[in-house]
């Protein structure tokens, strides 16, 4: 997958309940980017509701795009009417780096597959509704290196475009390693080339 350069992800976690035919069903959203943070979510919920029968969710954990970093489960229930459903209304929000876990107490009355489905979309769409979200830039690795009388002009760029320096070596010219987002990128590079008049070399180290 190319890398994309920012995608929209949770500011904050929300959440709503519905109740349906007495089964109830509470929709928690957080921001997550790793599965440790899936299961201690789960386990939060777990003990915080020890009597409800089921605790399904669907995640992204990076870019929407990436379905390699997609996963879901129905906890019991039937195959695909809770997991799958909610999967596939997050991938239709065009948001990474969530979880969304829909906790449901039986009431005693069985709602049917098609009512799963429904059930469990409805509490995750109730709860993004509340959902505040922000833009999440990409961020890249650039290594400038150039000749020692341009270090100054070299450490200005960086100051002026906010950048944070991971590492500065000294060899026979100065390097200096800086991570940037993505989409200030191409015009950082052609920056830094017209202001050195060529003497700095910008290399990506990461995508």
């Amino acid at each position: 997958m190319s890398l994309k350069e920012s995608y929209n992800i949770p500011k904050s976690s929300s959440a709503a309940q519905i109740e349906i035919k007495k089964s109830l069903f509470i929709a928690n959203i957080y921001k997550t980017t790793r599965t440790s943070e899936v299961h201690a979510n789960l386990k939060k919920l777990k003990l915080q509701y020890p009597k409800a029968n089921h605790h399904c969710y669907a995640f992204i954990l990076g870019h929407p795009s990436d379905h390699l970093l997609h996963g879901m489960s129905d906890d019991g229930e039937p195959k695909n009417t809770a997991g799958k459903p909610m999967l596939h209304i997050l991938k239709h929000t065009n948001l990474g780096q969530i979880l969304t876990v829909v906790t449901r107490f039986f009431g005693g009355i069985k709602l049917g597959t098609g009512g799963l489905v429904k059930a469990y979309s409805q509490a995750t769409q109730e709860a993004l509704a509340k959902l505040e979200t922000e833009t999440f830039h990409t961020m890249t690795k650039v290594l400038l290196s150039g000749p020692f009388k341009i270090e100054n002009c070299m450490r200005n760029l960086i100051t002026k475009n906010s950048l944070s320096i991971l590492d500065t070596t000294y060899t026979h010219e100065v390097a200096i390693t800086v991570e940037i987002p993505l989409h200030l990128l191409n015009q950082f590079e052609y920056t830094a080339t017209n202001e050195s008049n060529g003497l700095i070399t910008c290399n990506r180290l990461s995508s």
